[in-house]
């Protein structure tokens, strides 16, 4: 449902190059989705091209400079402190969530 979401919160265009597809367009995770704390943050996730979110995986930098050039750098620092954080979620908050990201699919027309 997430991923689902900030696709179509970000109309299928990818943060880092611009390219716009209706198909094979990804969930790109500023900070790896290891990190559980930004996991599912709204403020850390954007859509992304299939080659610039593999690329992103071997090299940050690209995708770290839109990010800060768009967002700023106090953010970037704010998702750097909290991806080095644990959340360890429970059932009933992933349902939350669930729900909470279906129902924004639904507002986006999705």
């Amino acid at each position: 449902m997430f991923s689902k979401y900030i696709r179509l919160r970000d109309n299928n265009i990818c943060i880092t190059c611009g390219k716009q597809l209706e198909k094979g367009m990804e969930c790109g995770h500023l900070f790896s989705r290891v990190n559980t704390m930004t996991r599912f943050d709204e403020r850390f996730a954007f859509c992304q091209c299939h080659e610039c979110n593999r690329y992103h995986e071997a090299n940050r930098n690209r995708f770290d400079t839109v990010f800060i050039n768009r967002y700023g750098e106090k953010l970037y620092a704010e998702g750097l402190k909290l991806a080095g954080k644990v959340k360890i979620w429970s059932l009933d908050e992933m349902d939350e969530l669930a729900e909470k990201f279906k129902s924004e699919i639904k507002r986006l027309g999705g």
